[in-house]
């Protein structure tokens, strides 16, 4: 039996990703207040990092930006710190699920299926 996550298995979820440009100079203003998934690739394509966004506010817009800003807030661990490191070529995609309840809810179903 195939799990489906708001109509939808976990494979064609997959097919979902969209990239929205190197971490340092990706455009963020439309995912304030969106929640979805995130993810940044090293420049061989390599997943080192996935999260999602479930705060109310700014949504994926300021998790991705803890990545990129001068605090500590994403770094205390050694892929963030990578991440900050290397924000000029880390790639980053996105799973905009949406800006509601049930889009909160769905993204922190998906996060833990995707695991």
């Amino acid at each position: 039996m195939k799990i489906l996550i708001h109509g939808k298995t976990v494979t064609e979820w997959n097919n979902c990703w969209k990239p929205i440009g190197i971490l340092d100079s990706a455009d963020l203003s439309k995912l304030k207040g969106v929640f979805g998934l995130y993810r940044f690739k090293d420049p061989k394509g390599n997943v080192i990092c996935f999260g999602c966004a479930t705060e109310s506010g700014r949504g994926l817009e300021k998790r991705i930006t803890d990545f990129r800003r001068s605090s500590n807030s994403a770094r205390d661990y050694k892929n963030g710190k990578y991440i900050y490191d290397h924000r000029d070529i880390v790639s980053t995609e996105v799973i905009c699920i949406g800006a509601t309840q049930d889009a909160q809810e769905i993204t922190s179903e998906l996060k833990e299926a995707m695991k």
